[in-house]
């Protein structure tokens, strides 16, 4: 009998190992795979919640896990741009073939174009137009987001695309 207490006590104390101060949770969430396994993890309660979008929280996991590259944009002489999708685990390809997908609907829409610059999942794109470049943005991860037109760039200027620290380099803040 006595032991029939001391478990459900035992249960608990070791639930409230993990859970109550947080840090034996931050290392668990830092040690999951894949990043669409944390957003799953933040929704258990407010509290992982809070630990799984703590900014600090999200460059360690982020230095922990660098992204994936889910494959290239190769391009020949008068021929357009084709995303060659490399091997993923079954938890990223669905992301890869979006990604391929909307990169080559783009590059067969917008004919003679050259890739200037890419970064987290974002590639700047320059085609002649009227004598001069024509610079555009494609983030082909994200789903039914339209190619955004760039303002016309100063003669003999360069454009890269900046750098994001622990962001993902496409939303603002």
């Amino acid at each position: 009998m006595d032991g029939d207490r001391r478990a459900p006590a035992a249960a608990a104390a070791s639930v409230a190992a993990v859970f109550g101060g947080g840090n034996l949770l931050l290392e668990i969430l830092l040690r999951l795979a894949f990043p669409h396994y944390l957003v799953r993890a933040a929704l258990v309660s407010k509290q992982w919640f809070l630990h799984a979008s703590d900014p600090a929280f999200l460059c360690r996991f982020r230095d922990r896990h660098p992204p994936n590259l889910l494959g290239f944009c190769a391009g020949y002489p008068h021929t357009t741009y084709q995303f060659v999708q490399l091997p993923q685990p079954p938890e990223l390809a669905a992301l890869s073939r979006r990604a391929a997908s909307s990169c080559n609907e783009a590059f067969a829409a917008r004919g003679s174009q050259w890739i200037k610059h890419c970064r987290n999942g974002r590639l700047l794109i320059e085609r002649p137009h009227r004598g001069r470049g024509e610079y555009s943005l494609l983030a082909p991860l994200l789903a039914g987001e339209p190619i955004a037109v760039l303002p016309p760039a100063p003669l003999f200027c360069r454009i890269f695309l900046p750098e994001d620290g622990c962001r993902d380099g496409i939303s603002p803040g």
